[in-house]
């Protein structure tokens, strides 16, 4: 038998947590910055949208929308280079980025979860 969802989470976070380095979730597809913060607001609203209807793509909506606002931030990290000036920051936004990677691999377990219970019923 697995381990219990509450290890798994514990294990996520210790697994980004831990990490000095940018860490990319693949639970979901890229947010991308291609579309600027246009995409940022209107992939939050369709996640809003969704959880208010209780709709199935809750989970996944808001893993795509976290995963646009950490690709901001490496696109961000990347504009401040390797300057010695900026190198607080930049720890501090990985530790961010590296969150929201959290963020959307924790959505993936409950995704996961709540697809396993549709599939058993």
């Amino acid at each position: 038998m697995g381990a219990s969802i509450e290890n798994q989470i514990q294990e996520v976070i210790s697994r980004y947590k831990d990490s000095v380095h940018l860490r990319v979730s693949d639970a979901y597809p890229d947010g991308g910055v291609a579309g600027g913060l246009d995409l940022l607001y209107m992939r939050l609203e369709r996640a809003a949208l969704n959880q208010v209807c209780d709709g199935d793509a809750t989970f996944s909506r808001y893993a795509i929308w976290a995963n646009t606002l950490r690709d901001t931030i490496i696109s961000c990290i990347r504009e401040l280079g390797e300057d010695a000036a900026n190198l607080e920051a930049i720890k501090i936004l990985v530790q961010v980025a590296n969150a929201l990677s959290a963020f959307s691999d924790i959505q993936g377990l409950f995704e996961q979860r709540q697809m396993a219970t549709s599939e058993g019923e």
